[in-house]
């Protein structure tokens, strides 16, 4: 369990469910339950990306983690989360930095046995170089985000199942947000940005550059357990999730044009010619 120090001042489990998924208690154990239950996190170093108020960081401690980091850019949120892990985990291996993602990936070249990024892709604009430092950074990457939806927003009734389910697993596409995506800024507050969205295939090609295999069980017990929040709704009002574990397997799926150029097995492999015989 999570100590309620951890739970009771989480004031997105009012968060209008318009504005992304509401973080009930129910929620917030299952997440760890599932993704990060003892066997997965004893004696292991986690990062935890967007921390909050560092109810991960508590849950990993209590199950045996060997080092827990929580990083979040509020100040606020970041002390709630030091004060809480003090009272309960003092003495403990662990650490709370109040910085952006971008100020800590260039300070901080640490390697870790789990990356977990819950809710926070959307918060970042370049997914690529988002990804690209999470794979540099672990060898398990855990990733929760929002599927996009504005291309086919007003159209979702001319939409086929088949499609929507294309649009869920299979074509990797992100879009961009024009000040309109609303994002948690304070308590109670949330901010009209730029931001983006990338849907689970996109996110599969972009860790697979890095040498990353998926894997979606997470994500369909996810959908069962919670049919109504976890995967694509037609209803563009009604944002839904996706949930992938990610593990190195060091077989890399696919290929940057530069790569071709500094690699020349790769080109020999894999050059074809557009010109005929």
């Amino acid at each position: 369990m999570i100590h309620r120090d951890f739970l009771d001042p989480d004031f997105r489990k009012n968060r209008d469910p318009r504005r992304g998924l509401p973080s009930t208690d129910s929620l917030t154990i299952r997440k760890h339950e599932i993704l990060l239950p003892r066997s997965v996190v004893e004696g292991k170093r986690v990062l935890d990306l967007g921390s909050f108020i560092g109810a991960t960081g508590d849950w990993c401690l209590k199950n045996g983690a060997k080092e827990y980091v929580g990083v979040e850019i509020s100040a606020e949120f970041n002390n709630i989360a030091k004060q809480a892990l003090t009272k309960y985990h003092s003495g403990q291996n662990w650490t709370c930095i109040n910085q952006g993602f971008d100020q800590f990936f260039a300070d901080n070249t640490d390697k870790f046995d789990i990356v977990f990024a819950w809710g926070v892709v959307h918060h970042t604009f370049d997914h690529v170089w988002f990804l690209r430092n999470l794979a540099l950074r672990g060898d398990h990457v855990i990733v929760a985000a929002r599927p996009p939806k504005v291309m086919w927003r007003g159209q979702a009734d001319s939409i086929s199942d088949e499609f929507l389910k294309q649009l869920e697993y299979d074509i990797p596409y992100t879009e961009y947000h024009n000040g309109e995506m609303s994002l948690m800024y304070k308590p109670g507050i949330s901010i009209q940005c730029t931001s983006a969205n990338s849907s689970l295939a996109a996110v599969k090609t972009i860790m697979g550059l890095e040498g990353f295999g998926a894997d979606l069980t997470a994500h369909e017990q996810f959908k069962q357990l919670q049919p109504n929040d976890f995967g694509i709704f037609k209803d563009f009002d009604h944002p839904g999730m996706y949930v992938i574990n990610f593990y190195r397997n060091q077989i890399k799926q696919y290929n940057t044009y530069e790569e071709f150029h500094y690699n020349t097995e790769l080109f020999q492999n894999q050059t074809t010619s557009i010109w005929g015989k």
